[in-house]
């Protein structure tokens, strides 16, 4: 059994290829929905999953594989003021505290295993609306954003694993996209894919000819998504609130003297009206204004705010600049014209914002722009044809591409670029070092993110050089490993971020979730 998966921020779904009607199919959830809430209550056994609640585990791809220090972690923790806490682990990643109510002491996760959590309810869903045993193999393609770097894809990886699929790979976004719309659709020459979801903006360009997709280049910003135009809008919100009633408005605002009860009790508050204010920015896709009723959240019978299109737009003009910075600074990778562009392509629930299609409409005059099949469920389906035509033996080519450049500092302590962003992948680099010692040391990065410290030892003596071969594959996973000089393999030790993904581990992993289903 083959199935897609785009593992969200906000939602996941799911589709996969029914033989009996040769045709992609979703795995529709509660009510019939074709997407699930990406939220898991652990305050029940077994764990709730896809049922938002204020006391929920949400949004955990934000954190999944990024360090705990990082400068956009801690804005995304100071301004989404999430209805849980984010601490740091003794490897520097972010873990989630889960505060049981009749427990004396914390338990701490990590957020692949929130994850994993959610993929597990998709396949235990999958098995029974299919009527598959337990010991059938599920094989899948799960998407990700292609700005994800090593880190983040590696932990999404794991997840899948713990969850009990096997994975075929990791597929990016505007790949899956473009797979979705299939060969048989799009026009050979230049399109754009346009993926703008709750948490990152995602701009790629690929080229088709012939059956062969290659991205040409890609690009965005991993800090802009729905998430920056809703904390717009709910400031927005606020002063307005201030407007009508000045004490009102202080349960939402933050003070220097508030105990660490009126903080929690803002902080749910806030989290609450930023629910409410999400809602609003969809329908203003669809209408002129929307009247905010947050009656229940000031404790009024009725506390209505007016929220006209133009006011949403003007509070997130730097938002919409921002996002067509990130087309032009693809264009100018790829030094291709607008006119150049035959289709854009839009994924993602940011989108469909109307002035977002406006800006796009106004910049590729002459290109079709194509949100034909549904923008939240296109992914998944274009990961869905992949796996099924993976296993038949059918799969079109796509090329893709690196999204950040691999650098090194070597023994002289200077940076440099190995691998250049837009590399096709997948893609092996020699780094030839001389000798000048018994070891040899070299630090990697991944744009400005420390992969590690490489380390060659016991080097034969008069060995001149050594060299470090630096893979990156076609899910954009980093390995090194290391040569001699006369060309014999050699082992490569890291120093830091060494990544024990064993089966022991993984097996510990699935048993610790499986728990989390047992009934109480």
């Amino acid at each position: 059994m083959f199935v897609g998966i785009d593992l969200g921020t906000k939602f996941t779904c799911c589709h996969f290829f029914n033989g009996r009607t040769k045709k992609y199919e979703c795995i529709n959830y509660l009510n019939g929905s074709s997407k699930i809430p990406s939220t898991v209550d652990f305050f029940t056994q077994p764990v709730n999953v896809g049922t938002p609640k204020p006391t929920s585990i949400c949004e955990v791809k934000r954190f999944i594989g990024k360090k705990f220090d990082d400068e956009q972690v801690q804005e995304d923790i100071k301004r989404a003021y999430y209805p849980y806490q984010i601490v740091k682990a003794d490897d520097g990643y972010c873990q989630i505290v889960l505060d049981y109510p009749d427990k004396e002491e914390e338990e701490l996760i990590e957020p692949e295993i929130v994850s994993a959590i959610v993929l597990k309810a998709i396949k235990i869903e999958i098995q029974r609306r299919l009527n598959i045993r337990d010991n059938i193999l599920l094989k899948t393609v799960v998407t990700v954003p292609a700005y994800f770097d090593s880190s983040q894809r590696y932990r999404t990886k794991k997840a899948v694993l713990m969850a009990g699929f096997s994975l075929i790979r990791l597929l990016d976004e505007p790949s899956a996209a473009a797979y979705a719309y299939g060969l048989e659709s799009i026009k050979e020459g230049n399109f754009l894919v346009f993926d703008f979801g709750e948490r990152t903006l995602d701009v790629t360009i690929l080229k088709k000819k012939g059956d062969k997709f290659k991205v040409r280049a890609t690009g965005g910003d991993a800090h802009l998504g729905g998430l920056d135009f809703d904390m717009n809008l709910m400031e927005l919100v606020i002063s307005k609130m201030k407007e009508i009633n000045e004490k009102k408005a202080q349960r939402f605002i933050f003070k220097g003297s508030d105990s660490l009860t009126q903080k929690k009790a803002k902080k749910q508050r806030r989290y609450k009206l930023r629910k409410e204010v999400e809602k609003a920015k969809i329908e203003l896709s669809s209408t002129s204004y929307y009247e905010l009723d947050i009656s229940e959240l000031v404790g009024d019978d009725d506390f209505v705010i007016i929220i006209d299109r133009t006011e949403f737009e003007d509070c997130n003009q730097k938002e919409f600049d921002r996002c067509m910075k990130c087309v032009d600074d693809v264009l100018t990778k790829t030094r291709l014209s607008p006119s150049k562009i035959g289709e854009v392509i839009l994924i993602g629930g940011s989108s469909q914002i109307p002035r977002i299609k406006k800006l796009l409409e106004a910049k590729f005059i002459t290109s079709k722009i194509n949100d034909t099949i549904d923008c939240d469920l296109v992914v998944s389906q274009g990961a869905a044809r992949y796996a099924y035509e993976y296993s038949n033996k059918m799969i079109k080519g796509i090329t893709e591409v690196t999204a950040r450049p691999i650098k090194m500092i070597g023994p002289g302590g200077n940076l440099f670029t190995v691998v250049e962003d837009g590399t096709e992948i997948p893609h092996d680099h020699r780094i030839y070092v001389e000798v000048t010692g018994w070891s040899v040391q070299i630090e990697l990065f991944e744009d400005d993110k420390s992969l590690g410290y490489y380390v060659i030892s016991n080097i034969p003596k008069g060995d001149q050089f050594v060299v470090f071969v630096v893979k990156v594959e076609e899910d954009g996973k980093i390995t090194v490993g290391g040569e001699l000089s006369d060309g014999k393999k050699c082992e490569c030790k890291v120093l830091i971020e060494k990544r024990p993904s064993n089966e022991e581990e993984i097996t510990i992993k699935k048993e610790k979730i499986d728990k989390f289903f047992a009934q109480s």
